[in-house]
C-alpha cells in the first residue's frame, strides 16, 4: 500500500487492522480486534488467500 494512502487514512504504527474480502475487493479497516498490526515502517502486506481472492 502506498505511503501517501496510509498517511491519508491516518494509520499509525501499532494500529490493528482488519482485512475483509468482499467479492474481488479487499476492505481494510482500523479496528481494535484487527488481526494485523501496522508495522513501524507503514505498509500493508496482503496474505496469500486475500491476494488470490479467496480461491484455493
Amino acid at each position: 500500500m502506498d505511503l501517501a494512502a496510509v498517511a491519508a487514512l491516518g494509520w499509525n504504527p501499532g494500529d490493528r487492522l482488519l482485512l475483509t474480502l468482499v467479492r474481488t475487493s479487499v476492505v481494510i479497516r482500523r479496528r481494535p480486534d484487527g488481526v494485523f498490526v501496522m508495522p513501524r515502517k507503514p505498509y500493508v502486506a496482503l496474505p496469500a488467500p486475500v491476494r488470490r481472492g479467496g480461491r484455493r
